[in-house]
């Protein structure tokens, strides 16, 4: 029997990143990583990832860390399979949006690629050169205002951390395009190599597009109580009553003043911060108590301070 030969690979998906100088670190090296390591858990490579830049060579990052990036007209733009404009500081998204030779090239990969999109400010390269027209999309919330007021025929979704329209495919910036590309490799390779990829990152949760850019759980970690919300989660199962909260966040029972009321018989103490004029020497003074405890009702207590009384402003 002749030798059984070797079925032949199928041809790689090429995925193009799009890079410029002042270009974020993370929304290059996210997504690279997101897509090599899926080729590691599936039986066969999938992906071949290329760094594309105008000029190509040596690329500066934001960081001043520098990628390497091929030259996107040594590139084939009917060759790719995934299109992915990465964003970066002001001035070198905006070089690269005015770069004649750059637009056309993403503007004929666009049309024969599979999909494309972007992460982060990358939005506003698409929208410039009229890719998002008509379509839904999102962008880094800081800039999501801007990005609908300067294209109004875009349909921007500001809080969602990735939108999928079709062909589209755009992310909120930053950690945001690996959440993105984890979708894409779902779409492509089935869930459970992207939960592999997800645990290998090891991402806490997979988050799907439609949930917000603000992380509730992040906003407590940096309040006024972030370490006593910390320590909550760690005794969850445990009493937890007031007293003992307040003991942990080092402070006293605090008793609301909405809901407390002077005894009776007792007139309210006045406070003791200084009054509006913020003169020194016309601070708030407490008045001398002007009755027995359980005497006839007195008059409020009056201040000392010579620009902020009744007197004065008589």
């Amino acid at each position: 029997m002749p030798p059984a030969t070797a079925k032949p690979l199928p041809p790689r998906r090429r995925v193009a990143l799009v890079a410029f100088p002042g270009v974020q670190l993370l929304d290059i090296a996210g997504p690279a990583d997101v897509f090599e390591m899926a080729n590691g858990f599936n039986p066969e490579p999938v992906y071949e990832l290329l760094s594309v830049s105008a000029l190509g060579g040596n690329t500066a990052t934001t960081s001043g860390i520098d990628i390497a990036t091929v030259a996107a007209a040594e590139v084939a733009a009917t060759s790719l399979d995934t299109l992915i404009l990465a964003g970066g500081s002001p001035r070198g998204l905006s070089e690269a949006i005015q770069d004649p030779g750059l637009s056309a090239w993403a503007r004929h990969a666009a049309a024969a690629a599979r999909r494309f999109g972007s992460v982060c400010s990358g939005a506003f390269a698409l929208a410039e050169w009229g890719l998002l027209d008509g379509h839904r999309a999102t962008t880094h919330w800081s800039a999501a205002a801007r990005l609908q007021r300067r294209y109004p025929r875009i349909e921007v979704q500001a809080d969602a951390i990735y939108v999928r329209n079709g062909q589209v495919w755009t992310a909120g910036g930053v950690t945001s395009g690996i959440d993105m590309c984890l979708a894409m490799v779902e779409d492509d390779l089935g869930r459970a190599v992207a939960a592999r990829v997800a645990k290998q990152l090891i991402l806490p949760v997979r988050r799907l597009g439609n949930q917000s850019q603000f992380s509730s759980l992040l906003e407590s970690q940096a309040g006024r109580y972030a370490q006593l919300i910390d320590w909550l989660r760690a005794h969850l199962r445990e009493p937890l009553g007031v007293e003992r909260l307040a003991a942990q966040a080092g402070k006293r029972r605090a008793v609301s003043t909405a809901t407390s009321r002077p005894r009776p018989g007792r007139a309210r103490r006045p406070s003791s911060r200084p009054c509006a004029c913020r003169s020194p020497a016309n601070s708030w003074r407490p008045a001398p108590r002007s009755r027995p405890r359980h005497g006839p009702p007195a008059s409020a207590p009056t201040s000392s301070c010579r620009g902020c009384s009744p007197a004065a402003a008589t």
